[in-house]
């Protein structure tokens, strides 16, 4: 990364501290009302945390976007088991860079999909970036790379709706 796209990225090109922590996942006791801690994923600056079920499996995706080097860090897709060890299983690392956040829908075909926004893009030095779209099977993010990447602007959101009848993003 060159340093004047890294000082556009990080105000200054400054940096205190680490990226590199752990998120944790807890579960409220019914008893006690306190939280008990179950399982840490480890993160790198990571920006969102998205959750879905399917096919009665919790998934996990991290959104990672900086690893106090680069923005150029991989993305993380889990699976949950609330019953026991291993509470968490990585099915996947996904190429992102400054990934800001993923978001889950369900496509036309009531196919599982994901759109991972990407904020930033360090080889240009610029805030216009490819999201992307992916579909989710059998525990893998899978995307088309001819017809699947949307230029974003310094994306920072996505959500789905309908109007109409039909599914927009």
């Amino acid at each position: 990364m060159t340093e004047s796209a890294k000082e556009r990225y990080v105000p200054g090109g400054q940096i205190e501290g680490t990226y590199n922590t752990h998120s944790s996942i807890y579960r409220m006791d019914e008893i006690s009302e306190k939280l008990v801690h179950l399982a840490s994923i480890p993160t790198k600056g990571a920006k969102s945390i998205e959750t879905m079920l399917i096919a009665n499996h919790t998934m996990i995706l991290v959104s990672n976007s900086y690893d106090d080097l680069t923005v150029e860090v991989n993305s993380d897709l889990y699976r949950f088991n609330p019953y026991g060890q291993p509470y968490l299983t990585l099915l996947q690392q996904v190429p992102t860079v400054a990934s800001y956040l993923f978001h889950y829908f369900k496509g036309p075909q009531g196919e599982d999909m994901v759109i991972l926004a990407q904020h930033f893009d360090v080889k240009a030095g610029t805030y216009i970036a490819d999201s992307v779209l992916y579909r989710l099977r059998e525990g893998q993010l899978v995307q088309n790379p001819q017809s699947d990447k949307v230029k974003t602007s310094g994306v920072v959101a996505v959500k789905s709706f309908y109007a109409g009848s039909r599914r927009h993003v």
